[in-house]
């Protein structure tokens, strides 16, 4: 008896988390759009400074894209009533990825940073390194 009930309301639940993953991802795109246009007309600007800009774009397209890999399984989880794991492990392989562009960006040269800052980096990104690694493998042996 209760069971329909809950049914549409897990139902009605992954209707609103979608509605609102869109939304986010409509807002994000708008932002990043409108960010990128000012940053081609912007005038003197270090070829530094827009490297970093065309990083933090690819980074927020990124994030876009992490969105609608939750959206699919959003909708996977309304139409099946199952949570696959394959769209998780890609949405952790943009995110290592992305953090990984992120840090390449705004790293500054060696010589500019302490030695234990800059240690700290490399480990974060051999770290995210071996996420990747681990979570690509992960997905292969899922797919098998």
């Amino acid at each position: 008896m209760i069971s329909p009930f809950l049914l549409e309301a897990e139902v009605a639940l992954y209707l609103i988390v979608a509605l609102f993953l869109i939304l986010i991802s409509a807002v994000l795109l708008y932002s990043i759009g409108a960010s990128f246009v000012r940053t081609l007309f912007e005038k003197g600007m270090a070829a530094k400074v827009v490297a970093v800009k065309v990083v933090r774009t690819l980074g927020n397209l990124l994030l876009v894209l992490m969105l609608a890999e939750i959206l699919y399984t959003v909708r996977i989880s309304i139409t099946e009533h199952t949570l696959v794991p394959g769209p998780f492990l890609i949405v952790g392989l943009i995110a290592g990825i992305r953090r990984i562009l992120v840090i390449s960006a705004e790293i500054p040269r060696p010589e500019e940073i302490p030695t234990e800052v800059y240690q700290k980096i490399l480990l974060e990104m051999g770290v995210l390194t071996l996420f990747i690694l681990v979570t690509a493998i992960s997905f292969f042996l899922l797919k098998k």
